[in-house]
């Protein structure tokens, strides 16, 4: 609401005037109107005035705190001042007031250099805050459509993405053409007499001003002014061939300014750059003793041009130049010069292709477009030529315009990706040409002067750095050097005006990145930041200064800034001096020596690089984590989360940078490695909870490619630590370990997170890699990789099997030891449930677990893959195996357990009872029987159930078969059969008969619960489904077996449940651990002593000297010498401080000690001892305590 219409006029020496509202109000924003406005349209007395045209508005809001709702009592009064700055550059202005909810205000005063202003104050009357909701009223979400930019602005989609800046060059009286403008901004600047010249800027190089003797020093000179557009063919031609004649015998002199006329006449008339470029003879002019530094970076502005490029790739010339980037005799600022132009050379000639090719590298064709822009004399040759030159401009007019406005412009040049497509690479390339032409308009127009072209291309390019597309493309144009002292002089004046509005908030913008802050001009542009600003705060001033200064001074700024703890909480503004300080290192790595900046880091800081990065790392790491916790996590600020992953980021990037030569020492390797892990995990919550197309989202993917890329290297780097530990074994220990420690992230989620990263860990095995990883590096991580693997759940366990047993290959034997330890925490789970019976929901975990690690069988053995054959090979044919499995098919018979992974484990196995132990095949052929009888079975898989256990049976020797099991396992199957409603269905009575058949050869067969006459009856009734032979062999069964009334007692089938549910009380009783065992509390001694000792320790002797009076103790001469000397005293009478002494006693009178299995991370009370003895493949005698959380992982 309107608050307030006045017209102010200052009072007074300090130059003030106040307005003083009726009631505490809290104000939203103010407008300013200019004079003779009418600021209401239904009111039209009503008349502003604002004298003058522009000037700064100091405001003060007397600060008063609003009452809380139903408060007795009254905020006290405060004199306390807020203030704020308004930059007032004429017309009608709007500017914001972010008051706080909690704040309101009665007294607003004003200060500035002004005569009269006339303002509206809206906001709103409050007298005490409103009162909090009881209750949650969900509301919609509002939906943020962007507004499309208009077809005017959107080069993109325009046929001719120079219109926009031929408009705005329209605003010029008499201005040049666009090539010509871009030529003297950009490339051939004119000299300052050039510019008072009254013919500027139409000053052409004619061909008469060279002499015909002229040298090539004296062409350079010539060409450093451009040629008119309207020249002839035959001029260029003429003037090439009279450069040809110039060349000589080559020198290092002659290179130079040969070099220096292709650049020049690079961005002239296309057929002036092609004339002269062809007719010279480079291999005779560019030998690698005539390439220096000068010759490379003119060549390298030269590339620019297609056409010159081109003529370049020709062999002779590329050979030479890769012969002085390789040759280890030329300075390291040549080499790198040689590479640059090689790389621009093939970039340019992609690039091109790229305008015809549906199919081209896009990709590579940006990152040149990238590189260009980074120098004003390539950006200004590279612009002209695909402005002018007809194939170039023919070859992107044959691209349609595709419509980008609903969807936006890709941000290609940030963010660069495989999946682009060739209209989209089109886009772009439009935009570019179109940013980069109204940037040449507004160079032009600050030049001349015009202040209606500069503000209309500033108020432009403003409105483009808010567009996505749009905005990564003018930020990295803008920090050419010539834009952003442009932009710097706009700052230069003490009124506001609307350019300098502009700048100040395009110069802001830029300085969010680093990367722009680490440029020479804009370093310096940010360290002479001088007030009274517009747009930038006293604070923002402050923080851009201290990020400069530490861009300014380099390394030493740099390592001040590192070795500096993180702010808490994390500031855009810290976080910005952080990550240019980690720039600054990045840029000296890549121009000087490793060991040079390693040592100078050092010096500096008495600290180690590599250190002080994993430091750095860890605290972001930790404060990222801080925001994705279990605990109620701080307020999410995104800009500030983006700026931690862009800094962990570079961090990661430095490291992995200096890591081959300098490698990580163990200690430090840890840190890294966790901190690496946790990034991983935060990643991931980032993806789920914000947008994908959001800074953070995108800062955090690359984050995590980032520590995959690095975790993965760090494996891969040769060579042993100080321990004698590999970097993989390392690596590999601190991510098991790190699984199960979540810390204060979220256990499931971590625990998954970290596996996917072992995940791609471990190689495939068709990877080439230096490290053994089957033979070496998992066999030294046994325990960590067995604690892990029992975390997870039952898929992701079977997918890390696979992963191990394809690494092993059957050398060591890692996926049957993962079998074995399998089976024995099945074994001891079955066994708990008949040593005692725990309550209802701890029984209930039991059986879960069980049917996991069935569950986990099932799965390995299923399919066609190596995998699975290797799974069913290893459970039948090793003997510790196959007597491990047999053990927990009796323990599941006893139990009488019900479950479906079982019955199709059974299955599988015996389908090839040929190479199946001796000792599985009586408890597979009984266990066969026994799922036979569960109900939901079809006929088909009874019958098919009965054939695969007579087959078994029939193998199995004599010896090992157990008639009385026999008998009872037959009896219970033929009673079922009896009263199930397929009993004659298919082949079922036939298979029953050949089970039957073989059943009488069992010593004494007896049929329990059936008299003859009964069996006789259930023969009657499948006798017609037989043909002559069955029934000829039911017959001499019926004559074979004996039967009696007696009924084997089976126990009542336990389904396994495939999942459980448990409240949260539930998981709180079945997590409480029982207390741990301790000693007694002693008691006070008596008179009576030998009355009162329950124990004596040692057992047969009492050390005391003979003469004992009372309670006193005398020792004469040996006595206690001697008394030491008896076998009894000096046994050890030392105990665990926890243990009681009875069990204490005992023990000590046992023959051996059992091994103490030590607690491992993540177990529940159903955990226990696994058995003592357990051979693994690699260690003898190592124990395993069986424990795992899957189950209540599952649930939690």
């Amino acid at each position: 609401m309107l608050l307030q219409w006045c017209t102010l006029e200052p009072a007074g020496p300090s130059n003030l005037a106040a307005i003083r509202f009726a009631s505490p109000v809290r104000i939203q924003s103010i407008s300013i109107f200019p004079t003779d406005a009418q600021p209401f349209a239904q009111d039209a007395e009503t008349i502003s005035r604002t004298e003058p045209d522009a000037f700064f508005l100091e405001l003060f809001f007397n600060a008063h705190p609003v009452a809380l709702p139903h408060s007795k009592e009254k905020p006290k009064p405060t004199n306390a001042l807020v203030s704020t700055v308004i930059a007032y550059a004429g017309g009608r202005a709007n500017f914001a007031v972010n008051m706080s909810s909690e704040l309101s205000t009665r007294l607003m005063i004003v200060k500035g250099a002004f005569e009269s202003v006339s303002m509206a104050i809206y906001g709103d009357v409050v007298n005490e805050l409103p009162p909090l909701k009881n209750t949650y009223e969900p509301r919609p979400v509002p939906s943020l459509d962007p507004i499309p930019l208009s077809s005017a602005l959107d080069p993109a989609n325009a046929r001719d993405p120079t219109k926009l800046a031929s408009q705005l060059l329209d605003l010029i009286p008499d201005a040049p053409p666009l090539p010509l403008i871009t030529r003297l901004m950009f490339c051939l600047k004119p000299s300052n007499e050039d510019w008072d010249l009254p013919e500027f800027p139409n000053i052409f190089a004619t061909l008469d001003e060279l002499p015909e003797d002229a040298t090539v020093e004296d062409a350079y000179n010539f060409t450093s002014r451009p040629a008119a557009d309207s020249d002839t063919t035959p001029w260029f031609v003429e003037f090439a061939e009279r450069i040809a004649r110039m060349v000589d015998s080559p020198d290092a002199n002659q290179s130079y300014h040969i070099s220096g006329v292709l650049s020049h006449v690079a961005c002239q008339h296309p057929d002036m750059a092609s004339s002269v470029v062809n007719r010279l003879e480079l291999q005779n002019i560019f030998t690698a003793p005539t390439v220096d530094e000068g010759t490379l970076e003119f060549l390298l502005e030269a590339a620019a041009n297609p056409d010159i490029a081109r003529k370049l790739n020709e062999p002779t010339f590329k050979e030479t130049i890769e012969f002085v980037a390789n040759h280890v005799g030329h300075d390291r600022r040549v080499r790198t010069a040689a590479q640059q132009l090689l790389d621009r050379i093939d970039g340019v000639t992609v690039l091109e292709d790229a305008l015809s090719n549906t199919q081209g590298d896009f990709v590579r064709a940006v990152s040149t477009l990238k590189d260009i822009a980074r120098q004003e004399m390539s950006f200004g040759i590279l612009l002209t030529s695909l402005v002018t030159h007809p194939d170039l401009v023919d070859k992107l007019a044959e691209n349609p315009t595709m419509s980008t406005t609903l969807r936006g412009l890709p941000a290609l040049l940030s963010d660069p990706n495989n999946s682009m497509s060739h209209d989209d690479f089109i886009a772009f390339l439009r935009a570019f040409i179109g940013v980069s032409c109204v940037l040449v308009v507004h160079a032009w127009a600050d030049s001349v002067p015009d202040e209606r072209c500069r503000e209309r291309a500033l108020g432009i390019l403003r409105l483009w750095q808010g567009v996505d597309g749009y905005c990564e493309l003018l930020d990295h144009l803008l920090l050419l050097r010539q834009m952003v002292f442009r932009l710097n002089w706009m700052l230069d004046s003490d009124i506001p005006t609307r350019g300098k509005i502009d700048a100040e908030t395009i110069l802001l913008k830029l300085s969010r990145e680093p990367s722009a802050i680490m440029r020479p001009a804009f370093t310096d542009c940010m360290l002479n930041l001088k007030p009274p600003h517009c747009v930038i705060t006293y604070e923002e001033q402050e923080s851009l200064y201290r990020a400069a200064d530490i861009a300014d001074r380099g390394l030493p700024g740099a390592v001040d800034c590192l070795l500096q703890p993180i702010e808490q909480p994390p500031t855009f503004s810290s976080l910005r001096a952080l990550r240019v300080a980690l720039g600054v290192v990045a840029e000296e790595l890549s121009e000087r020596d490793e060991y040079e900046v390693l040592q100078e880091f050092w010096q500096e800081g008495s600290c180690s690089l590599q250190t002080c990065l994993v430091d750095i790392l860890s605290s972001l790491s930790d404060e990222i984590g801080g925001h994705f916790s279990v605990d109620p996590p701080p307020p999410t600020i995104s800009e500030v989360l983006t700026q931690m992953f862009k800094a962990a980021g570079d961090t990661i990037s430095i490291i992995l940078r200096i890591a081959p030569a300098y490698p990580l020492p163990g200690r430090t390797l840890r840190a890294y490695t966790i901190a690496a892990a946790n990034l991983f995990v935060c990643t991931d919550v980032v993806d789920v909870l914000f947008l994908q197309t959001s800074p953070a989202c995108i800062a955090a993917q690359e984050v995590r490619q980032a520590c995959i890329s690095s975790i993965c290297a760090f494996a891969e780097f040769r060579g042993e630590l100080q321990d004698g530990k590999s970097n993989a074994q390392v690596v590999l220990h601190t991510l098991l370990e790190h699984g199960i420690r979540s810390g204060l992230h979220e256990p499931v989620h971590h625990l998954l997170q970290i596996f996917c990263l072992v995940d791609y860990l471990l190689p495939t095995p068709d990877t080439q890699s230096p490290v053994a990883w089957g033979q070496t590096i998992l066999p030294s991580v046994l325990r960590e990789l067995w604690t892990f693997c029992r975390a997870l759940d039952t898929e992701n366990k079977a997918h890390l099997v696979r992963r191990l047993v394809a690494l092993d290959r059957g050398v060591v034997g890692l996926g049957e030891w993962i079998l074995q330890e399998e089976l024995k925490e099945l074994s001891y789970c079955l066994n708990r449930f008949q040593e005692f019976s725990p309550s209802p929901h701890y029984r209930l975990i039991g059986q879960y677990h069980a049917s996991l690690s069935l569950r986990l069988l099932c799965d390995l053995m299923s399919g066609a893959s190596s995998e699975a054959v290797w799974c069913v090979t290893s459970l039948t044919s090793s003997a510790e195996l196959a007597k491990s499995f047999a053990t927990c098919l009796q323990l599941c018979l006893s139990l009488n357990i019900s479950s479906k992974h079982l019955t199709k484990i059974v299955r599988v196995l015996a389908a090839d009872s040929a190479s199946i132990q001796d000792a599985i095949k009586l408890p597979l052929a009984m266990t066969l029987l026994r799922t036979s009888q569960h109900p939901g079975g079809a006929a088909s898989e009874v019958t098919s159930s009965l054939y695969l256990a007579q087959s078994l049976l029939c193998s199995c020797p004599s010896y090992i078969v157990l008639a009385n099991q026999v008998s009872a396992e037959v009896s219970n199957l033929v009673r079922w059969l009896e009263s199930s409603p397929y009993l004659c269905e298919g082949d079922l009575p036939s298979a029953l008969v050949d089970l039957l058949d073989w059943f009488t050869n069992v010593d004494d067969p007896a049929l329990m619960g059936y008299t003859g006459a009964s069996f006789g009856e259930l023969c009657d009734q499948i006798r017609p489904c037989l043909d002559s032979g069955k029934q000829e062999i039911l017959l001499r069964i019926m004559d074979s077996l004996h039967h009696t009334e007696d009924i084997a007692i089976v126990a009542t089938p336990v389904p396994l449940p495939d999942n459980i549910e448990l409240g949260a009380q539930d998981l709180e009783d079945l997590l409480q651990r029982a207390p741990p065992p301790s000693t007694p509390p002693r008691k006070a001694l008596t008179q009576d002593v030998l009355s009162n000792l329950v124990a004596i320790s040692p057992p047969t002797a009492l050390i005391r000297s003979p003469n004992v009076t009372g309670l006193t103790k005398t020792y004469l001469n040996n006595d206690f010498r001697q008394l030491r000397q008896t076998p009894s005293t000096r046994q050890n009478t030392s105990r665990l401080p926890s243990m009681h002494v009875d069990d204490f006693e005992n023990a000590a009178s046992s023959p051996a000690h059992s091994p103490v299995a030590l607690p491992l991370p993540l177990a529940v009370p159903l955990a226990g001892p696994g058995a003592a003895g357990t051979v693994m493949p690699f260690a003898a005698g190592t124990q395993e305590n069986f424990a795992s959380m899957s189950p209540l992982f599952k649930l939690l």
